[in-house]
Order: structure tokens, then C-alpha cells, then sequence
């Protein structure tokens, strides 16, 4: 019985998730509002910790083979 190699990529995706409370001025909307939140580096900081006090968590597992001799492949 003759044998061929077969190859499978396992891939699996994480992704962490924090919440931050911010206080902001009432006087900030729109536009004011996202530079404001994307441009301040105190909140730039709080961001980060927050990732960074979560954990890991699986998401999709996705399994991809191949058979490269009969040039056949797909997905588990």
C-alpha cells in the first residue's frame, strides 16, 4: 500500500476585549469627541490597561488541508 503526505493548517484566532469609562465635557461631539479619544495619551494608557488586564480567548479554529498529489484541498 503506497502512502502520500497531507498536509492540514490549524489556525485559531483571539481576541481580548476591554471596557473603559471615560468622563468627558458634554460640550464634546463629533469629530471633537474621536480626537479627543484617539489623541490623548492618559486614555491612550487606560486602553492598554485594560487589554492588558484580560485574558486570551479562542475564537474560531479554522482547518485547511491539502493534498498536493492529487491537487485537491479545501476546508474541515
Amino acid at each position: 500500500m503506497s502512502k502520500k503526505i497531507v498536509t492540514v493548517e490549524v489556525t485559531r484566532y483571539y481576541s481580548k476585549t476591554g471596557t473603559v469609562e471615560i468622563e468627558v465635557d458634554t460640550t464634546l461631539v463629533g469629530e471633537e469627541l474621536v480626537d479627543y479619544l484617539t489623541n490623548d495619551e492618559d486614555i491612550d494608557n487606560m486602553f492598554e490597561k485594560a487589554i492588558g488586564d484580560t485574558s486570551l480567548v479562542g475564537e474560531n479554529t479554522t482547518y485547511e488541508w491539502q493534498d498536493p498529489t492529487d491537487s485537491n484541498g479545501g476546508t474541515l
